[in-house]
């Protein structure tokens, strides 16, 4: 038998990820799209597929609404969504797991259901409508972040042959040259012409 998940009003709590991304003192947040939590700012993420892991729904859903691509390290936050409407149903429930990102490569732009994208500061932070749960990871990681991002190297996610050869060769140049950062923004362009 052939069941459809469905987001809203599920039968089951659904897995989501969080692709948690800080590079210089800044978060990168999307403003939400579409419900759940229309309007507000949020860490990149969405629902994991069948056949992913957690780093590849993460670096997937990063790329689709940011533009931005990053590898995925180690999970550094689980907190639980739930909204019920007004006769006590469940709505939507998500887990989510947030995934601590280490950039590669790309210039933000929204994506997919975001309707903006954008780095933000702490000071910002605390004037954006966002879940609590998710102001209380950024304050940390963005004052503090004491994140292990070591983690055994992972396949590449599902993207195209040109993607995954772009992904390999950045993983490669930054290995061995740390400064090589301009030749992957260079393919990267040359890839979005």
């Amino acid at each position: 038998m052939t069941r459809t998940r469905r987001s809203e009003y599920p039968d089951s709590p659904q897995v989501g990820v969080g692709a948690v991304l800080v590079r210089d003192g800044r978060a990168l947040l999307i403003k939400r799209a579409s419900p759940p939590s229309q309007g507000m700012w949020a860490i990149p993420g969405g629902r994991l597929e069948l056949g992913e892991t957690l780093q590849q729904a993460a670096e997937r859903e990063l790329c689709e609404e940011t533009g931005i691509i990053a590898r995925a390290r180690n999970p550094i936050y689980t907190f639980d969504v739930i909204q019920r409407d007004e006769t006590g149903r469940v709505r939507f429930h998500y887990v989510i797991v947030d995934l601590w990102m280490e950039y590669v490569a790309g210039e933000i732009r929204a994506g997919d259901d975001a309707a903006e994208a954008s780095w933000v500061t702490p000071q910002e932070l605390s004037t954006l409508p966002v879940h609590p749960a998710t102001r209380v990871l950024l304050n940390q990681v963005m004052v503090s972040q004491p994140m292990d991002t070591s983690v055994p190297e992972m396949p590449l996610p599902h993207y195209s042959p040109r993607i995954v050869e772009l992904l390999s060769a950045a993983r490669a140049w930054l290995r061995e040259e740390p400064g090589s950062i301009n030749r992957l923004k260079a393919a990267v362009r040359a890839l979005e012409e």
